[in-house]
């Protein structure tokens, strides 16, 4: 970094990724400091600096006292130990020191009293929500999040004929010839711990999963166009139950939908076919319970089957998408004559309109002519469709195109203008 560099640094502030210290004298500060960057995606810390982000300036000796310091910090404050890189920046004013602090690989990354620190916008904090401290074990491969314990289970909450089924289709004999509790069974198979069945054991074979797991089950809903926010929909189901039992209504749900093709958008594509299995004691025993087979082969296969597919990895939300693009259907076909008046209406539609907004658009003062000669006949095309068609005298209904409307316009139909 060069001193005209420094000086822009220094211009913009401080913030998630650049602090600025006049000097430091604590280890253990330091390497709170230095935990936090590494826990929040890295960057650099400016020593010598005011909080204004004036230069104070450092002499050779603080210069060689503070790399002391972050050493120290970084390796013996630091858990796992960190690797920060120094170097120094000469002004008028006197040595800067930057520190650059990397994007931790193994967080999180804790101080000596075990404190894991993050960044706050230009300050830091300390996790204490076990909620995040959870998502920060995860992220690290140090928790998996079907092994965490289920708060207020019991192995009373297994149901243990499903458990047993499963049990001696995969290992060939049955409960009572275990001769082993069933606790201790699940504990075996890590689908428990201390007597309290963990999120795969109670998501496999629970009697009722989501009284202990409400977040567990899927929504689906079948729009009748592409927008998710439409208040229009065609069916939709709540699907509960244990893993093979939501797989199973959820497969149905998908089949008895999926009667006619039509458009969508795609995301930011992310392909992959290296596998990451993030609950690894769930894979396990679904692979045996649910029908699938290959582990680590279901993105390759699911792309050579369908090749328009989005894979969408949103680590910051802790969300995984799989968007599948449908064929794009072929746009209907406008049957009949299409008169004047009705190709000016749709030229001036845009978005959604209630008749006075339509009116004004096409100039027209008298409502019944303009129903009669513009509105009605688009509606019976089925260029133009209600917003609430069930309601068709709602003081709150608005008129827009339909897929026919913008195909037709699409097709240059619409820049035809006709009499008034």
């Amino acid at each position: 970094m060069t001193e005209p560099d420094l000086l822009q640094a220094l211009a913009r502030g401080e913030d998630s990724r650049h602090q600025f210290k006049r000097d430091a004298t604590n280890a253990d500060g330091m390497a709170a400091e230095l935990a936090a960057f590494a826990n929040s995606g890295g960057d650099t810390v400016f020593l010598g600096v005011a909080d204004d982000g004036s230069i104070a300036g450092l002499d050779a000796a603080a210069v060689r006292r503070l790399n002391q310091l972050i050493s120290n910090a970084a390796s013996q404050h630091v858990r796992p130990p960190l690797h920060p890189q120094t170097h120094n920046v000469q002004t008028a004013q006197g040595l800067v020191l930057v520190v650059q602090v990397p994007d931790g690989l193994n967080k999180p990354y804790m101080d000596l009293q075990g404190r894991v620190w993050v960044k706050s916008g230009a300050d830091k904090r300390h996790v204490t929500a076990r909620e995040e401290m959870q998502r920060m074990f995860q992220r690290g491969g140090l928790l998996q999040a079907d092994q965490v314990p289920v708060r207020n289970a019991t192995v009373a909450d297994i149901d243990e004929r499903a458990f047993g089924r499963y049990f001696e289709r995969r290992y060939g004999q049955s409960l009572s010839a275990a001769d082993l509790p069933v606790a201790q069974l699940l504990e075996n198979l890590q689908l428990a711990q201390d007597g309290v069945p963990n999120l795969a054991g109670v998501l496999l074979f629970g009697k009722h999963p989501q009284r202990l797991l409400p977040v567990c089950q899927m929504g689906a809903v079948w729009f009748s166009g592409t927008r998710l926010g439409d208040t229009r929909y065609l069916d939709s189901e709540n699907i509960d139950g244990p893993l093979d039992e939501q797989f199973e209504r959820g497969m149905a749900f998908l089949k008895r939908s999926l009667h006619k093709v039509q458009a969508g958008r795609g995301c930011k594509q992310i392909r992959t076919g290296v596998s990451n299995r993030r609950n690894q004691v769930l894979a396990e025993h679904a692979a045996h319970i649910l029908p699938y087979r290959g582990m680590g082969t279901g993105v390759l296969r699911a792309l050579d089957a369908w090749p328009k597919i989005d894979l969408v990895d949103e680590p910051e939300i802790n969300q995984f998408r799989a968007v599948v693009w449908r064929t794009v259907a072929s746009p209907p076909q406008v049957t009949g004559q299409v008169t004047p008046q009705v190709v000016r209406l749709l030229s001036v539609m845009m978005g959604e309109h209630n008749c006075s907004e339509l009116q004004t658009l096409l100039s027209l003062k008298h409502r019944d002519s303009f129903v009669a000669s513009y509105l009605q006949p688009a509606l019976t095309a089925g260029l133009v469709e209600m917003t609430i068609p069930d309601k068709p005298q709602s003081s709150k209904q608005k008129y827009r195109l339909t897929v026919a409307g913008r195909a037709y316009v699409a097709q240059g139909h619409g820049n035809v203008s006709g009499p008034a």
